[in-house]
Parts: C-alpha cells; structure tokens; sequence
C-alpha cells in the first residue's frame, strides 16, 4: 500500500463527520454541536475495522458503486467513501467499477491441494475434517473478511487444513495453530516450510505468550455443551480483546439447537461480539457412517461494554431522510 491507512482512516472520520454535521443541520434541524457530535459518535461513527475491510475489499476485487452500497450499507456513506478516496487520489476506476491498485497482497486464483493431504480421522480425538471444496472455501471466506496487514489469526484445531489453504492463497497472513494431533501439526508446519503449528491440548489454558496476541480465531469445536464450552474460554484467552477481534466458528445449528445457539450468541453479545455472517451449510463432511454440514457463524467485536450507549429511543438515521 502506498497510503497510510491510520492517517487515512482519521483523514475519512472527519471528513464523513463533517458531511454528516451539514446533513443533520439541514435535514433535520439538529443544531447543537454536542448532541449531534454525541449521536454521530455512538451511533454512526465506523470503526477502523469496517474502514479496513472496505479498503481491502476494494484491494482484491474492483467493484461499482451499488455492491459498495451493499457492503457500506447505505448510499450516502458510500458516497462519502468515494469522494474521500477519489480526493487523496486513493481510488482509480475503469468502466464504472472502483478499485485501489494492490501491488502487494496477490491473492491466487487457485489453491493448490487435494484429498491426499488429509489423515485418518482419529474419533477419539473428535476429528471428522471437511471435504477439500469446504477447506478451500473456509480459507476463501476468511481472506474475504480479513485485510492481512492487520490481523494475526489463530486455528484452534486444524484438521481441515484450513490454514494451509489461507496461505496457499496469500503468503502474508500471519497464522498460528493449535491442534492435539502431532500428525496434523507435521503436516502443516512441512507443507508451508515454517513453524507455523504445534501440539497443544486447548483444554489447559493458554499460555502466556499467546494470551490477547490474536485478532482472529478459527475453530470448528465439539457439538457438546461442554466441549463449545472449552473453545469459548480459550478464544476469550488469545483475542486481543479490541474492537475488530473476529471469530470463524463452524457449527451444526440444527444439530445443537436453536435455544443453545441463542445462549452461544447472549455470552458472546456480553463480551461485545455481533453476528455479521451466517453460512447456512457452509461445510460438507464425509465419512464411513455419515454425511454432515456444519454452518459457519462469523462474529466480530463491535463494542465496549464500558462504551457510552445511547438508548435506541434517541437513535437518528442520517441517511433516511425520505
């Protein structure tokens, strides 16, 4: 990149705030400088996060302006974003599509592996890993939500061979894994020439030297309530516990339940985490006995519970003026 993206997030902030301040003045009659600051701060200010990933969306891929609505969510906003990146001369287009050059961060086309890279399941160990189509798309998904410069991502278990395939796409993501399995831990750190992996049993609490360094997990954890109950308490351990920190959980939602996937969502909601995706069928598994999909949840940190919230009773929609 050839743009500071700190000096550009800040850079958009107050640009976007003070589009924002003339439009409440004008359309709604707001004048009070604290109350209109107080609203735009709690309810409409985007994180650093959101503005990472509309820049890295636009990295991989050239877009046009409604799948920019799409992704910003509103038409203004992404007006906003245009005109920001257009006048720090950030933003190039060709034929109605947007992009930012990427001279950096090359994502591959494909992914180079097959079936034989996976081992025996080991079902004392509870693994039962995915199809080779599921890996791929697992590791697809992850790129698409996550800029590489800002995240260090963790796999807590990892005998889909999720994190090769991240790395087959694009070298620069910084990965760790976990995993009981030495033959998994072998395989991993061998195929991508770094010591990437090792043998730990997440059941013991993490480490020093791991704890809020990762701002992204992966997991596919046991179904039962003990067992998710386990994953929970090791992410909670290793996120750094920031605004942006995401998590990759692949579960069977009808397998487990909806009333035990609503308390999954109420715990994490405490510790500041929206569901932004849900992949219905997202994973396909195989094996002698039978056939399973798992869905893949993806949540990111959102808030602070020490953050002042306004009540939804004095919440203003900007953008919905008609």
């Amino acid at each position: 990149m050839k743009f500071d993206i700190d000096k550009l997030y800040d850079g958009f902030c107050k640009y976007d705030y003070k589009k924002e301040m003339t439009n409440l003045s004008t359309n709604f009659g707001v004048t009070n400088n604290f109350t209109s600051k107080l609203i735009w701060n709690n309810w409409y200010k985007k994180s650093k996060y959101e503005f990472e990933l509309w820049i890295w969306r636009l990295m991989i891929s050239p877009l046009d302006k409604n799948e920019i609505v799409k992704i910003l969510g509103t038409y203004e906003l992404a007006t906003n974003f245009i005109n920001f990146l257009e006048e720090k001369n950030v933003l190039n287009h060709i034929n109605n599509k947007f992009f930012i050059k990427n001279e950096i961060y090359k994502l591959e086309k494909n992914i180079d592996m097959d079936n034989s890279i996976f081992a025996d399941n080991d079902f004392s160990l509870g693994q039962m890993h995915t199809t080779i189509d599921s890996t791929k798309k697992r590791a697809k998904k992850i790129a698409e939500i996550l800029p590489p410069w800002r995240y260090r991502i963790m796999f807590l278990g990892d005998d889909d061979f999720t994190s090769i395939a991240l790395k087959k796409l694009l070298r620069n993501y910084n990965v760790s894994v976990v995993d009981a399995d030495t033959r998994i831990v072998n395989t991993i750190n061998e195929t991508l020439y770094e010591e990437v992996a090792e043998v730990y049993d997440i059941r013991y609490k993490a480490p020093e030297v791991w704890r809020n360094q990762y701002s992204a997990v992966h997991c596919d954890p046991f179904d039962s309530s003990g067992g998710l109950q386990i994953w929970l308490i090791f992410i909670n351990q290793v996120l750094t516990g920031n605004l942006g920190d995401i998590i990759f959980m692949n579960l069977g939602i009808e397998r487990i339940g909806k009333r035990r996937f609503h308390f999954l969502i109420e715990y994490l909601q405490k510790l500041g985490f929206v569901l932004i995706e849900l992949n219905k069928n997202f994973s396909s598994y195989y094996s002698e006995e039978e056939f399973m999909t798992t869905d893949l949840c993806i949540f990111v940190r959102a808030f602070s519970k020490d953050k002042l919230f306004l009540q939804p009773q004095i919440y203003l929609d900007f953008h919905r003026k008609n």
